[in-house]
């Protein structure tokens, strides 16, 4: 069965920033969306509010023979109950990528893809696309202010756009038409095991461009050219046009160079891309500026959570602030990531003046990889690099200290976990 044809979903862990994008297209395309999470916030609450029904338990009475499809979140293990239940009933069961690609079928597919900058580029994509009528849908994992502070869109048109997550190879689960690829260096390597097997995962992606598709990518970047030259796609090299969008730091110009090539493939006219493109303004925690009660200090919120992108985030905060003393509150994500690059992730704060180290955000860890590293090692590793860390274990003692510390003219919290938590309690 093809899913628009379903009557009954059910979306395990449907409050991810992912999957609840594709929850939301398909309900609104008139299939009654039933989910299930562990925790009420402000995404579940919006989407109860769009008629999607949401059970705060996960257990196998939740699942019922009536459903057409079991749609899961990868993070869930595979005993999980509901998981179980609906393989014992028989209902086809999906991972959130699989469905996506069942579902991106239907469409011209454009991705975006890459280690660093995937939600960036896409709702810079999505903007031009949006403001030239083209009436794309939309699956994004952030929230763009364009979709009026939504993760989704459902389009009328034969366009879709989505990011393509290579994290347990999920993107291999879709066929472009036009794929725009970001810089590329290892990462999850919890999963990918080696640099190697990482980079062989993007190499069998751009196999995946029809001969009549298009891959986007730097032509500055010959480690990207030596993973798509065997495609048989055409390869279209962006330039960087150093047009800057209202976001900071020279990875933004990059992204907006590479969004801007999609746009040209796509026919858009060249003043109204570049129009588009100066006026994008970012997405939800991509250097947010939050509003806090605490007086004094400008609060940024980013999801940064590999090295490099700490590095490059941070050059392009502090290239703005010259003179000024600034903060960065950082939650590290995983205890695998953590620990594989533990030398690189203490060379990464050089451009502030203090960083504080929380414990480390636990997802998909092993016990093995919990009991080699933690927050205080980590703390430790930067002091020798910088001197300027300290270790504050949890979120609500770090609010506490910031309480009792606005000395500071910018604070920014970052991370991929739940740091961005800290602002209910400050």
């Amino acid at each position: 069965m093809e899913i628009l044809k379903a009557k009954k979903i059910f979306f395990c862990g449907i409050g991810g920033i992912g999957i609840s994008a594709l929850a939301r297209v398909i309900n609104e395309n008139g299939i009654s969306v039933f989910g299930s999470e562990l925790k009420k916030t402000n995404l579940t609450t919006e989407m109860e509010g769009e008629n999607i029904k949401i059970i705060y338990k996960q257990t196998e009475e939740n699942i019922s023979p009536d459903f057409d499809f079991f749609i899961y979140t990868t993070a869930i293990p595979e005993n999980h109950p509901e998981l179980k239940k609906a393989k014992e009933l028989k209902i086809p069961t999906l991972s959130y990528a699989q469905a996506l690609g069942k579902l991106s079928e239907n469409f011209k597919l454009i991705q975006i893809s890459g280690t660093h900058g995937k939600s960036t580029t896409t709702a810079m994509i999505a903007k031009i696309l949006l403001e030239n009528d083209l009436d794309p849908t939309i699956i994004i994992g952030t929230l763009m202010k364009e979709l009026g502070n939504k993760n989704f869109r459902k389009g009328n048109s034969n366009i879709m756009i989505i990011e393509g997550c290579e994290y347990k190879d999920a993107f291999l689960n879709y066929t472009p038409q036009i794929l725009a690829l970001t810089k590329i260096e290892p990462d999850h390597l919890d999963y990918f095991k080696t640099e190697e097997n990482y980079y062989e995962s993007f190499k069998k992606m751009a196999e995946k461009v029809p001969e009549n598709g298009f891959i986007v990518y730097d032509n500055a970047d010959k480690n990207t050219y030596d993973l798509i030259k065997d495609s048989k796609a055409k390869k279209v090299a962006w330039e960087n046009k150093n047009i800057a969008p209202k976001v900071p730091g020279k990875f933004n110009i990059e992204n907006a160079s590479l969004a801007l090539k999609v746009a040209e493939i796509l026919n858009i006219e060249e003043k109204s891309r570049v129009r588009s493109i100066k006026e994008f303004s970012g997405t939800w925690r991509r250097m947010e500026i939050k509003d806090t009660n605490l007086k004094g200090p400008v609060f940024i919120d980013d999801y940064g959570h590999h090295p490099t992108e700490i590095t490059l985030t941070l050059k392009a905060i502090r290239e703005q602030n010259p003179n000024k003393k600034i903060l960065c509150i950082f939650q590290p994500h995983q205890y695998s990531r953590t620990k594989s690059y533990l030398n690189e992730f203490a060379k990464s704060f050089e451009d502030v003046d203090q960083v504080i180290i929380t414990e480390i955000y636990e997802s998909r860890d092993s016990d093995e990889d919990k009991k080699a590293i933690s927050g205080e090692i980590l703390n430790l590793e930067i002091n020798k690099k910088t001197g300027n860390s300290k270790f504050i274990k949890t979120i609500p003692e770090v609010a506490d200290y910031l309480k009792n510390n606005t000395k500071w003219d910018v604070i920014i919290t970052m991370g991929a976990g739940n740091i961005n938590e800290i602002y209910d309690l400050i």
